[in-house]
């Protein structure tokens, strides 16, 4: 009887790969057809090498990651909040945390629900796109944590899988010269480039933080294993854009919406493993799905904490879920407004609400550190 719930209460604790694995959606959804346009246009055929640059300044956001993780005392980061900036200053970080991944989870769905009706069904409505999209996030935002961490960990094996096939598929059509004249302008746009990449793909890192430690069985490994992910999540990125390149040139790729997409359906194993340009497509499907549902059921959480004696908390994702549907379907008119708006705005909006919060929640840290010892 004792080991059943000994057994139960470990289930509900997040195990091995838990946070870590979570690495590897939320750089890949939030890079994949945001920052890729952008960074093509400022780098061109340089984008692989911005992109190497972009993961060593990443390494800024991913170590300030680490520390506020390091020293939550198993907190999210709403509760740090409040214990690090008192009541009313850790409210107002709060709301505008939950504010940024409302539109953040909406603009992801709207990015998502645009490759399908691109895709596959153009002649589709968007908005019956968004809601089959929504199913599945509202089934899994009502699970806990431990969940979600496990159904990432699952999706990060199925990834290597699905990565190394595709690599193993696409290497002979890649060709050197279409990545040359590497740095024929200077570093100055690959750098800038670069820190797109830093923007889009590291710093979504800060959301790991909504996580409460407590909810770990053990934290012994996590930080070298969040490193780990971090560099591996990197290389696939980066794979991704020097086979994309090297296999169509710069020249297809800046005319193409999805060229990563376009390019899969190059991939040919021995004659066998062919057109499984669909198959590779889903699994990154499945990440910005796991990216969103991660989100939201953060959100979730923040709700029912709100409400606590609220007696109908399973309808809340429902809620949720129609929130999310009804911003990412009434946000912009057309993709060229979204595509502009990604370009001109989410960089700036991104770098105040996630790399200040890192570093503001960097700083309480440090004065409530250093204000402990001196009473001590």
């Amino acid at each position: 009887m004792v080991e059943k719930k000994l057994n139960k209460i470990n289930s509900n604790k997040i195990q091995g790969f838990g946070i870590p694995s979570l690495v590897y959606p939320l750089m890949v959804s939030s890079f994949l057809g945001m920052a890729t346009t952008v960074m093509d246009k400022i780098a061109g055929v340089d984008m692989p090498l911005s992109i190497l640059i972009g993961l060593v300044i990443g390494m800024v956001p991913l170590f300030l990651t680490i520390f506020i993780l390091s020293n939550s005392n198993g907190k999210d980061i709403t509760e740090l909040n409040k214990e690090i900036f008192g009541k009313v200053i850790g409210t107002i970080l709060n709301v505008i945390l939950n504010v940024f991944i409302i539109f953040y989870s909406s603009l992801i769905l709207y990015n998502l629900t645009l490759f399908f009706d691109v895709q596959y069904m153009p002649e589709t409505n968007s908005l019956f796109i968004h809601i089959i999209m929504c199913i599945p996030i509202v089934y899994a935002i009502s699970k806990d944590i431990a969940s979600v961490t496990r159904l990432s960990q699952s999706l990060m094996i199925l990834g290597i899988v699905i990565f190394l096939i595709a690599v193993f598929g696409l290497i002979g059509d890649v060709s050197l010269e279409r990545l040359q004249p590497v740095l024929s302008n200077g570093i100055f746009n690959p750098l800038k480039s670069a820190c797109v990449f830093c923007i889009f793909a590291t710093l979504p890192l800060f959301f790991l933080t909504t996580i409460p430690t407590r909810c770990e069985a053990s934290d012994e490994k996590r930080n070298k294993r969040l490193i780990l992910m971090y560099f591996i999540s990197g290389l696939v990125i980066f794979l991704i854009y020097f086979i994309t390149m090297g296999a169509l040139g710069e020249s297809m790729v800046s005319i193409y919406k999805y060229p990563e997409y376009i390019v899969l359906k190059k991939i040919s194993i021995l004659f066998v493993i062919e057109r499984i340009e669909n198959t590779v497509a889903l699994y990154f499907v499945f990440c910005m799905l796991m990216f969103i549902i991660f989100l939201m059921q953060f959100l979730n959480r923040n709700v029912e904490k709100l409400i606590p004696k609220f007696k109908y908390k399973q309808i809340i994702p429902y809620i949720l879920g129609a929130i999310l549907v009804t911003i990412s379907y009434k946000m912009f008119p057309n993709s060229l407004i979204a595509e502009s708006f990604t370009q001109k705005y989410v960089p700036y909006i991104m770098i105040v609400v996630l790399f200040g919060g890192m570093v503001l929640t960097f700083i309480g840290i440090l004065v409530k550190t250093t204000k402990f010892k001196k009473v001590n």
